[in-house]
């Protein structure tokens, strides 16, 4: 058992170390939760250039530099699993919103007359009406009136022979209205208006 966990865990009694060595241990707090993890061979050196940031190759061989044991893929695989949950939720925010955005822009086709309020809350209309200027030949305001407007915000132009909107510039524009929407609500909660 290495050193690092005889003292975090309290299994062991702690006596005289025997043919001891140097370790690096990395201790995290993912959700107020206390973790030491002894690294592997090379993997402190490892850490510390990429949190310096060095591009992975470059982090590699001062960890190969440190240490011509270190395993690339088994410290990968270590950190990868140590924040595992983190990670599984944090993809799972992004599919969630990257449906979202996809379903949107496949929304501006297919049903670009509905009703804005099929897609967007009513906090986000208004702050669309509010931050985009209407375009002077705009007329109804429908779906796709509204989807122009999130990309607008994303960068598209919206000239008149420009395509429809695609994924990237709404995932931008969508981005930016929900900055723009948390600002509001905290402002709304500051000022008391």
């Amino acid at each position: 058992m290495p050193i690092c966990q005889r003292r975090v865990s309290g299994e062991q009694e702690l006596t005289a170390i025997e043919n001891w060595r140097g370790e690096d241990a990395l201790v995290a707090r993912p959700c107020l939760e206390v973790q030491v993890r002894t690294l592997p061979q090379g993997g402190a050196a490892f850490l510390l250039a990429l949190a310096a940031g060095r591009p992975l190759g470059e982090a590699a061989a001062a960890a190969l530099e440190d240490n011509p044991e270190f395993d690339l893929a088994g410290n990968l695989a270590g950190l990868i699993g140590s924040a595992s949950q983190r990670l599984t939720n944090l993809i799972s925010v992004f599919c969630i919103l990257s449906w979202r955005v996809f379903w949107m822009t496949m929304l501006n086709g297919s049903a670009s007359g509905a009703m804005p309020i099929l897609a967007l809350t009513a906090t986000e209309i208004a702050l669309l009406d509010r931050l985009v200027n209407d375009k002077p030949q705009a007329r109804r305001k429908n779906l796709s009136h509204y989807l122009t407007k999130i990309a607008r915000l994303g960068g598209y132009l919206a000239r008149a022979n420009d395509p429809p909107p695609g994924n990237t510039v709404m995932w931008r524009g969508l981005s930016r209205l929900t900055d723009i929407a948390l600002g509001a609500m905290v402002g709304a909660e500051i000022v008391g208006n």
